[in-house]
């Protein structure tokens, strides 16, 4: 799959989505994921059997005057930008038929925005554009406001469950499912 990107401005921040594989942070991944703690090795088998949707915050570095003007004085001074991992969610998927999103968050301190929204948006986007996928599967916590959102954003239904803490759901695919 070619990778995307998608931006999100939300006031002096830019958040940004990608799927390139290069961006990811295997640290923000590790510290995600830290009990127990995944070898590289692990770490690695997964992320390439996956399509992650990472998200970041841009950030401007900000170098001293001298360096800026030593560079190069015929360039335009703009400092570089650099992206920090804030979020993520992972397709387990073959790109054709079938999907299973699973390790989808943000951290803390940036929940609340709306960010998870326009992630699960760019996934709901990944997904539409696989021809033949026939079904998206995912566990979520079964709670109203969680269930709601999956099924708002991802045109998801709830399984029968009985007083289960986590709820299968699944969005299908009309012609298949018919």
């Amino acid at each position: 799959m070619e990778s995307k990107e998608w931006y999100y401005r939300l006031g002096d921040q830019t958040f940004m989505v990608s799927t390139e594989p290069q961006l990811v942070s295997h640290d923000f991944i590790q510290t995600s994921f830290s009990d127990p703690v995944m070898s590289s090795e692990n770490l690695r088998i997964m992320l390439d059997n996956s399509c992650l949707l990472s998200l970041y915050l841009k950030s401007r570095d900000h170098l001293p005057p001298s360096k800026l003007t030593a560079e190069s004085p015929a360039a335009p001074l703009q400092p570089p930008c650099s992206f920090t991992q804030i979020g993520m969610a992972r397709l387990v998927t073959d790109y054709m038929t079938l999907a299973f999103l699973t390790d989808v968050f943000v951290v803390p301190e940036h929940q609340g925005k709306g960010l998870g929204k326009w992630m699960i948006q760019c996934v709901k986007e990944v997904t539409d554009a696989m021809p033949g996928l026939r079904r998206v599967m995912f566990m979520a916590k079964n709670a109203p406001q969680t269930v709601k959102f999956y099924e708002e954003l991802l045109d998801a239904k709830m399984h029968d469950q009985e007083r289960g803490k986590v709820v299968f759901m699944s969005r299908r695919d009309p012609e298949v499912d018919s």
